[in-house]
């Protein structure tokens, strides 16, 4: 798409707007609901769409989409009454928002682009989508469902794909009053510095997760668990935990590992890993070398290699980079104070918290450190609801500051 279609989509956009406006936030939070409830339908037209058509650009495997759809698109937790439930919470009824929102899509997960393109509809302002490289599918989709199922909003959404490197195309996709955009650091960064001073940046830049595994927890049990976290997503979403930090000696971490490691192994029978980039695969591949090095000049490093997944055993409490595509480290880590010294590198960078054993305050006391916005048991990192406020930031809220 060049200059000129941006343009022209972004004058029907501003035309629609008075229509949009027209409806009271009640009829715009019902249409936007009916999307939705079709979203977190496992059975319905968009959905099975969606399943067939989203691994072509994602790379992601049939059974880890399905299975990343049913734990994070429920109809309890994403359908219409969550959606009034968020309203109720976060907007009053007089919310409305001026002029048009743009917005950047990025990673391979639907929900939170499915979330970003809906979220100002609800508040007024029509929406103009660039999708992300690796899922091309979620925004067109979206766009057909509101035209079906929310004729009402079906000219307050658009789809404008352009190419990255169309300076004058990207210049003209900005130049609304809002922009969202989710990306790595250096994405937001020079999107903040090509908006106009006037323009609202809503930016969800590069993110990450990770684990706690308390003194008191069982080791197999957990790990069968967290392996869920990992394999889901490919570990390519914010909620993807990179490593695991184990409460006590290198000697309960290293068995953790291995428990882990025939977690991953079994979890690839259910849901195989997608496609790995050829950047990525060095990665991993260097990772894994590295870590074998280390394991023979330490020897305190343990090493699990599968044919999708890699588990490396470390042998001190400090984070190391991550490949991603089923590569975690464990950690052995003697106290929580050692625990929160070892993150100070992360800290602001960290989504979620998957945790198991220890209580709740301490639970509670882990994400605070970091900044978590999500802590949650192992094998429900995955599963936000639709008002989780990702990097603190509310839904609505957000948009309305």
């Amino acid at each position: 798409m060049n200059t000129a279609a941006v343009r022209e989509h972004l004058a029907g956009l501003q035309a629609a707007q008075k229509t949009l406006h027209e409806l009271p936030i009640e009829a715009r939070v019902s249409a936007v609901g009916r999307v939705l409830d079709a979203w977190s339908d496992a059975g319905s037209p968009v959905r099975v769409r969606l399943l067939a058509e989203h691994p072509a650009t994602s790379g992601l495997s049939t059974e880890n989409l399905a299975a990343g759809l049913e734990l994070g698109l429920r109809r309890d937790g994403w359908g219409h009454a969550a959606l009034e439930g968020l309203v109720e919470r976060e907007a009053p009824k007089s919310a409305r928002l001026a002029g048009v929102t743009t917005v950047l899509h990025g990673g391979v997960i639907p929900m939170p682009t499915l979330l970003d393109a809906l979220a100002p509809l609800v508040l007024g302002s029509p929406v103009l989508a660039k999708p992300a490289a690796r899922d091309l599918v979620t925004p067109r989709l979206l766009v057909e469902s509101v035209a079906e199922l929310a004729p009402e909003l079906g000219a307050c959404v658009a789809i404008a794909d352009v190419r990255r490197d169309d300076d004058a195309a990207i210049d003209a996709l900005l130049e609304t009053e809002r922009v969202i955009v989710t990306g790595g650091d250096d994405t937001v960064t020079a999107i903040r510095a090509r908006l106009g001073r006037d323009t609202k940046l809503v930016a969800h830049g590069h993110k990450l997760s990770v684990a706690w595994l308390g003194a008191d927890a069982n080791l197999e049990v957990s790990a069968a668990r967290l392996a869920v976290d990992v394999a889901t997503w490919d570990q390519l979403g914010c909620l993807s935990p990179v490593a695991c930090w184990v409460e006590g000696d290198a000697e309960r971490a290293r068995a953790f590992a291995t428990s882990l490691a025939a977690a991953l192994e079994a979890r690839e029978q259910v849901t195989p890993r997608g496609e790995v980039e050829a950047a990525a695969a060095a990665r991993i591949a260097s990772e894994r070398s590295d870590a074998e090095l280390r394991s023979a000049a330490e020897g305190v490093v343990a090493l699990h290699v599968g044919s999708t997944w890699t588990v490396v055993a470390e042998g001190d409490a400090a984070p190391r980079p991550s490949p991603l595509h089923r590569f975690v480290r464990v950690h052995p880590v003697a106290t929580l104070a050692a625990w929160r010294t070892a993150m100070g590198s992360l800290r602001g960078h960290v989504a979620g918290l998957a945790h198991a054993g220890g209580s709740e305050a301490d639970a509670l006391e882990l994400a605070q450190s970091v900044g978590a916005s999500r802590a949650t048991a192992f094998g429900e990192l995955q599963t936000p609801p639709l008002d989780w406020a990702r990097d603190g930031l509310g839904v609505l809220s957000a948009l309305l500051a």
